[in-house]
């Protein structure tokens, strides 16, 4: 019985976790994310790239063509998160955390490069963008970076 009422709990704080964030309330952040384990939905996208020696151009053409077609997405819609390094299951559900390859090192240069493709591929340019760098404290730290449109 004490399984499933902690089960059933855990389901309602992310429920009502997403509700909020759904009705711009609050802003959640990455761990909580994780440890409530969100699902993917019309305003939150996980995607699993890494960025080698934090270039932006190291993903591939394919990769960066997805990523272009979420942001166009959000930026059509109301907005929302695009999370980079956590990783879905079938279900839509977080399910693996990997590093991004971007520290605070090169995240501005990573920044720049980011911003200067989506200008050049999306028309009319997107304003509004809010990127973040967080960290995880799973097994091992990961760096997370994190898209908001609005």
């Amino acid at each position: 019985m004490m399984e499933i009422v902690q089960c059933t709990h855990h389901l309602e704080v992310r429920y009502k976790l997403l509700q909020l964030y759904e009705q711009e309330m609050i802003d959640i952040n990455i761990q909580e994310i994780w440890d409530n384990k969100l699902s993917e939905d019309q305003k939150l996208e996980y995607k699993q790239y890494f960025f080698t020696n934090g270039k932006f151009s190291s993903i591939s053409d394919k990769e960066k063509n997805k990523l272009l077609q979420v942001i166009s997405s959000f930026a059509n819609t109301t907005g929302g998160t695009i999370i980079i390094g956590i990783g879905e299951d079938d279900n839509h559900n977080p399910a693996q955390l990997k590093d991004v390859g971007i520290n605070e090192q090169n995240l501005e240069t990573w920044e720049q490069s980011f911003r200067q493709y989506i200008s050049s591929k999306i028309k009319p340019v997107i304003h509004g963008i809010k990127i973040n760098l967080e960290t995880i404290e799973n097994i091992s730290s990961q760096n997370i970076y994190t898209y908001e449109f609005n």
